[in-house]
């Protein structure tokens, strides 16, 4: 299996693969990993404090800490647990709101998109795309001959676009390599038999 660059550099970031992928802020998250995730790093810190209102910084900075955490955009739909918030409210300078979603704070959907763009750049992640296919294919191909297992496929796929810098897609596309690879493993095995 693909043994991440987070792994390689300390046994202790493990525990951040969990979070890799995942669609919403989980409510069972720890104040640690709160603070870990949505304290802004001093990467983004120029960023939040580039925004006007204290609900503004409050939106980006829950936005930083969703990408850091999972790899992928925050949907305004998507519950923010109270915890969050909290933290996040903090390093926005202001009190916590009352809100379950980000969609109070969104008026006009351009900002959220703007929001959304902005800390990927805070973050270092860059869109997925054609550029992220060529190259996570030809890790698959390779990655194939030792891993047979499609959820591991897409576990690696996972962390390989991380460590590299890519935000992360959804499920679908990565399950749609995984199966592509697996199939071209079976088609070179048996041009090989």
């Amino acid at each position: 299996a693909y043994v991440s660059a987070t792994q390689r550099e300390s046994d202790m970031e493990s525990w951040r693969q969990q979070y890799l992928g995942l669609e919403t802020v989980p409510a069972s998250l720890t104040n640690a990993e709160i603070d870990y995730f949505f304290a802004p790093s001093e990467q983004a810190w120029p960023f939040v404090l580039r925004r006007r209102s204290p609900l503004s910084r409050l939106g980006l900075i829950i936005h930083i800490g969703f990408l850091r955490m999972t790899g992928r955009p925050l949907s305004s739909v998507d519950r923010i647990p109270a915890p969050v918030l909290d933290c996040a409210a903090r390093y926005a300078d202001m009190v916590p709101p009352q809100i379950a979603t980000l969609r109070a704070i969104y008026k006009r959907r351009p900002t959220l998109f703007d929001h959304q763009k902005t800390a990927a750049t805070a973050v270092g992640l860059k869109p997925y795309g054609d550029q992220a296919i060529r190259h996570v294919t030809g890790f698959l191909r390779k990655q194939c001959g030792s891993v047979i297992s499609r959820d591991e496929l897409v576990r690696d796929v996972r962390l390989w676009l991380y460590d590299h810098g890519y935000m992360l897609p959804g499920l679908r596309p990565m399950e749609k390599l995984a199966a592509a690879a697996q199939l071209f493993a079976l088609n070179q095995l048996k041009a090989s038999i």
